[in-house]
């Protein structure tokens, strides 16, 4: 069995940019800048069998490289606060291939994902943060510019637990369509 997920990766610059800004919140556990990643579907637990099939059903998707901009910083949980992440500017090109992503893994089986998409980079679980200081930290870094990228990939990746934490694995890549221009 693997526990997996459809990622757009993001550079190793930007990993770096956000990771400066980890920190300062007493008890939240930040992700180390090389494990951030944008979050396109978690798929969760399946077999090797079940896994063939989602690899053959997002080899399917055809996709232009676009670019995307990571924008402010917010939190889920309301109230009682669990993840601290960096938002995305809104992005069609991004929704779509979302979407279709979606499509590729109901054709392979994969259950949907009834949860509205917020698209955001996780920076900390805040399960045992201090929340008396989660709003000057957002207050202070929201309106941060941390740039665009080129999305030219997507990323098929699966999770191992270890007693070091989470580590990550690229399963496969998706690569952009690029279309010469014979104009």
């Amino acid at each position: 069995m693997a526990r997996i997920f459809v990622a757009i990766g993001l550079p190793s610059e930007l990993q770096q940019r956000l990771g400066l800004i980890c920190g300062g919140i007493p008890g939240a556990r930040w992700i180390s800048p090389e494990r951030l990643h944008l979050t396109l579907r978690f798929i969760g637990e399946v077999s090797h069998e079940r896994l063939r099939d989602i690899d053959h059903a997002l080899a399917g998707i055809d996709f232009l490289p676009f670019d995307l901009r990571l924008d402010g910083i917010d939190q889920f949980g309301g109230d009682k606060p669990r993840v601290l992440w960096a938002g995305v500017a809104p992005n069609p090109e991004l929704m779509r291939l979302h979407e279709r992503v979606n499509l590729a893994l109901a054709r392979a089986g994969v259950p949907p994902d009834t949860r509205r998409y917020v698209p955001h980079v996780t920076l900390a679980r805040l399960k045992f943060a201090a929340r008396d200081r989660l709003g000057g930290f957002i207050a202070h870094n929201n309106m941060l510019g941390f740039g665009a990228f080129a999305v030219e990939e997507f990323l098929l990746m699966s999770s191992h637990q270890s007693r070091d934490g989470t580590h990550y694995r690229v399963e496969q890549r998706y690569q952009a369509q690029v279309f010469a221009d014979y104009g």
